[in-house]
C-alpha cells in the first residue's frame, strides 16, 4: 500500500496548482494540510472531496488518478466518489 500521507499531500499540491480553482479556498487547503500532518488524511480527503463536489469542481484525468490513489492509500472506498465526480476539465 502506498503511503497515505504522501498521497494526500500529492492531492493537495495538485489542487493548489490548479489556477482556475474557485471551488476551494486557500484556508480550506491549509486546513486539509494540517489534518494530513496530524495523520488525519481520511478526514482531510473527505473534507476536500465534499468541498469540491459542492463547488462543482471539474476533474481532469491526472486529478482523478491522484485522488483515487490518495483515497485507496488511506483505505477508503473510492467507488462512491468516483460515481459522483464531474469530469471534463
Amino acid at each position: 500500500m502506498n503511503d497515505p500521507q504522501k498521497k494526500a499531500i500529492e492531492l493537495i499540491e495538485y489542487l493548489s496548482a490548479r489556477q482556475e480553482l474557485a471551488a476551494i479556498s486557500k484556508e480550506q487547503i491549509l486546513d486539509a494540510s494540517e489534518l494530513i500532518m496530524y495523520h488525519e488524511w481520511g478526514i482531510a480527503l473527505e473534507n476536500l472531496m465534499e468541498i469540491l463536489y459542492e463547488g462543482d469542481f471539474s476533474w481532469d484525468e491526472k486529478g482523478l488518478r491522484i485522488a483515487e490513489e490518495a483515497w485507496q492509500a488511506a483505505g477508503l472506498d473510492w467507488s462512491i466518489w468516483k460515481s459522483l465526480l464531474k469530469t471534463g476539465s
